[in-house]
């Protein structure tokens, strides 16, 4: 089962999906949504693991019942779970800059999230449930996702710190084999990260199906051959911040209309 966890009031709602994600895109604007003026146009958002040629590189990346699995070289990682924290989640059009924490919807801009919440990705390569959210007419040429660490010193983030405990100072945790001993890897790295989407997606009639692909198999890759091992990256230190490097660049995003993983 794939989750999001809502953090909007102390005892957090847990939604259990079996599939990528679920943004709450539409109520007032008392809560925490996003939500502004009414319009009609609509663009449906998902997440999925990148694998086989759409992994970066000469790793080989394949999901099944099992996990995902990356092998390069004689190293095998098997991750058979992901989550991620994002906060401030939003679509946004060329040459446009969206306000921080503005919750309303501009032309060429469309918050979809502003709190944080957990991402957990369909590691068994599925593509799973999408949110479809309600957007201006419009041209839009990035997604923004905020990688976040939630900190103690943030009023928003600590309703997030004190509903969900374990993800406290960490944006990333990750479970698995690697070359058949088990790890979890976590990480606090921090950043907000645009995505641009291969060929601009416009709002108008017909819903539009965008997806963004996850490079797991990247995060390890090493400059010297082989897989870093994500043990030893739990600890600071080069493996670490070799790692924190691969995770930052290895978000895609296009327009997927039949939800396949594959630009259209």
């Amino acid at each position: 089962m794939h989750r999001l966890i809502h953090s909007a009031r102390l005892g957090a709602v847990a939604v259990s999906l079996s599939g990528a994600l679920l943004l709450a895109a539409c109520g007032s604007d008392d809560d925490d949504n996003g939500v502004g003026p009414e319009t009609d146009a609509q663009i449906a958002l998902g997440f999925q693991v990148a694998r086989g040629a759409q992994s970066a590189g000469d790793v080989g990346v394949t999901a099944g019942a099992a996990g995902t699995t990356i092998g390069r070289g004689t190293d095998t990682i098997v991750v058979t779970s992901a989550e991620l924290v994002l906060r401030d989640v939003r679509l946004h059009g060329e040459g446009t800059s969206c306000l921080a924490n503005d919750s309303t919807l501009t032309a060429g801009c469309a918050t979809i999230r502003l709190r944080p919440m957990i991402l957990d990705l369909p590691v068994n390569g599925t593509d799973g449930n999408r949110v479809t959210v309600t957007t201006p007419r419009g041209t839009f040429s990035s997604v923004r996702l905020n990688l976040h660490k939630p900190i103690a010193g943030d009023s928003i983030d600590a309703a997030f710190r004190l509903a969900n405990p374990t993800f406290a100072d960490i944006s990333v945790r990750l479970e698995g084999t690697y070359n058949g001993e088990a790890f979890e890897y976590t990480t606090d790295v921090s950043e907000v990260i645009t995505v641009p989407l291969t060929a601009a997606v416009s709002g108008g009639d017909d819903l539009q199906q965008v997806t963004v692909l996850v490079d797991i198999g990247k995060w390890f890759w090493g400059a010297e051959g082989g897989l870093l091992s994500p043990i030893a990256a739990g600890d600071p230190g080069t493996v670490a911040d070799a790692v924190n490097a691969n995770v930052r660049t290895s978000f895609k995003a296009f327009r997927d209309q039949n939800r396949d993983g594959t630009p259209d």
